[in-house]
């Protein structure tokens, strides 16, 4: 009860925490599949002692707020300063050539989106339809802008992807 204000934050933490983990996945994979399973494993090891030395710290001021940190701060140290460094050396690309193609896509959209909803939500009303259709909206926004950022070569990848997945159909799964 002392630290109620704190529980929006714990939503915001572990999805910071599920940001980075999906952000830093194709580092993962990239390390896996040139061999480096050594080095991956030595990061992972060590984001999990930061994780579980940091948690056991910070749970006796900050209850589960705590834990959250603890788990935020060594997965998002490992990824900035391990596992995406790594990963670019060894696919021979800048940290530089990565934000512009990777990250900057993605992000700028996303800033435009969060701010759109930051500004709308004080004006429409709290309920389930309300929010349902905020949702679609930025979402929708969301696309149109990341398709905008991409360029025209990474719009009609997207596009042909979309188109494939739309046009696919349930595979009947045979008895056995």
């Amino acid at each position: 009860a002392k630290f109620r204000f704190l529980k929006p934050a714990l939503i915001l933490i572990l999805a910071f925490v599920v940001i980075v983990r999906v952000g830093s996945a194709t580092s993962s994979v990239i390390l896996k599949g040139a061999g480096m399973h050594r080095r991956l494993t030595l990061l992972v090891g060590l984001m999990a002692v930061g994780n579980l030395a940091l948690s056991l710290t910070l749970v006796r001021w900050l209850g589960l707020v705590g834990v959250a940190l603890g788990t935020a701060v060594p997965v998002a140290l490992i990824a900035v300063f391990g596992l995406v460094p790594t990963a670019c050396r060894r696919a021979q690309l800048s940290f530089a050539e990565l934000f512009r193609n990777a990250l900057w896509p993605a992000l700028w959209p996303a800033a435009v989106v969060g701010l759109l909803l930051v500004a709308s939500r004080s004006r429409l009303p709290a309920t389930l339809p309300a929010v349902a259709v905020q949702l679609a909206l930025s979402t929708a926004i969301y696309f149109a802008l990341f398709l905008v950022a991409v360029g025209a070569g990474g719009r009609r990848e997207y596009l042909r992807h979309v188109d494939v997945l739309l046009k696919r159909t349930p595979r009947r799964v045979s008895r056995v």
